[in-house]
C-alpha cells in the first residue's frame, strides 16, 4: 500500500506561480514543467525515501526531490497511516528554508 500524497497550499501557490512565470516566455515549457513536478511528487508514494535529506536538518523525514532547477520540498509522516506532505517547491539558488 502506497503513501498519501498531499499538497500544501504553500506548495500549490509556489508551483502555480512557478508555472504562471515559465509561462511568460514559453507556455508548453511551463506546462512540461508542472506535469514533471507533479508526476514526480506521485512517485513518492510508492517510494517515499527517494529523495535525499534537506540540506541542514536533522530530521530524518524532511526531503527533496530534485527537478532541476528546482527542489520539491517534502516531508514524510509515518504515524498518520503513511503520507507525503509537499511543503514546497523552490529554485534551487534559493536559500535554505525555515521549516518546522
Amino acid at each position: 500500500m502506497g503513501y498519501k500524497v498531499i499538497w500544501t497550499d504553500e506548495a500549490i501557490a509556489d508551483l502555480h506561480a512557478l508555472v504562471t512565470f515559465i509561462s511568460q516566455d514559453n507556455p508548453e515549457a511551463a506546462v512540461r514543467f508542472g506535469e514533471v513536478v507533479v508526476s514526480k511528487s506521485f512517485i513518492l508514494a510508492e517510494h517515499p525515501r527517494l529523495g535525499k535529506r534537506l540540506r541542514h536538518s536533522d530530521r530524518e523525514t524532511l526531503r527533496e526531490l530534485s527537478a532541476p532547477p528546482y527542489r520539491v520540498i517534502y516531508e514524510i509522516r509515518d504515524a498518520d497511516g503513511g503520507s507525503i506532505l509537499i511543503r514546497m517547491v523552490r529554485h534551487g539558488a534559493r536559500q535554505e528554508p525555515e521549516i518546522q
